[in-house]
């Protein structure tokens, strides 16, 4: 008898260890890591042991009344730190992120992803990971002007405040800058 509670309890034991899942796990890509502040880059995240999943509550239910499983829930994305709203709450494993540049300056940010419970609650430990960005001015991304006419210029590739140089005797080609200004004429050549 005492054994086969014995052997009734390592067995209950191996039960409950079969059923238990490991720690949660997050993982945050943004492609592209540097965007112009007002358009979108791609956020994904991918987890293992937590499944991404909506509350699926009764309009009118309580959603926190429920029993919550810790290895079921959303994620919140935030800005540069915990301490603010969210930029975005999710359970779908992929999503836009557009920033204003009512919501950040231009430069280097770190979006934070951190896993919560269907009732909003964070999970302890805390599950979270960052990624580096880098918020560029959207009035100085984009090609530079284009020269005057005359003589093909060649392409400039600089971010310089002039478009590429002008050959003998031609105007400015399209400029490769971030700035609005074309490329400086060339002067007259020998024909």
């Amino acid at each position: 008898m005492r054994t086969r509670n014995l052997l009734s309890l390592v067995a209950l034991g191996l039960g409950l260890g079969a059923c238990t899942k490991g720690a949660p796990t997050l993982d945050l890509t943004v492609t592209p890591t540097t965007f112009a502040l007002g358009e979108a880059a791609k956020a994904t995240i991918a987890t293992t042991n937590f499944e991404l999943k909506a509350d699926d509550h009764d309009e009118g239910e309580d959603a926190h009344a429920h029993d919550v499983d810790p290895h079921e829930g959303h994620f919140h994305l935030y800005l540069d730190s915990l301490e603010t709203e969210p930029l975005y709450q999710s359970y779908l494993p992929s999503l836009d992120v557009l920033i204003t540049a009512a919501q950040a300056k231009p430069g280097e940010h770190v979006l934070i992803a951190r896993l919560h419970t269907l009732d909003h609650k964070i999970l302890e430990p805390q599950v979270k990971d960052t990624v580096t960005i880098t918020l560029t001015d959207p009035a100085t991304t984009g090609a530079g002007g284009a020269g005057g006419s005359g003589g093909v210029g060649g392409a400039g590739g600089s971010t310089s405040s002039t478009g590429g140089l002008g050959g003998a005797g031609g105007a400015g080609g399209a400029g490769g800058s971030t700035s609005s200004a074309g490329g400086s004429g060339g002067t007259g050549g020998s024909g």
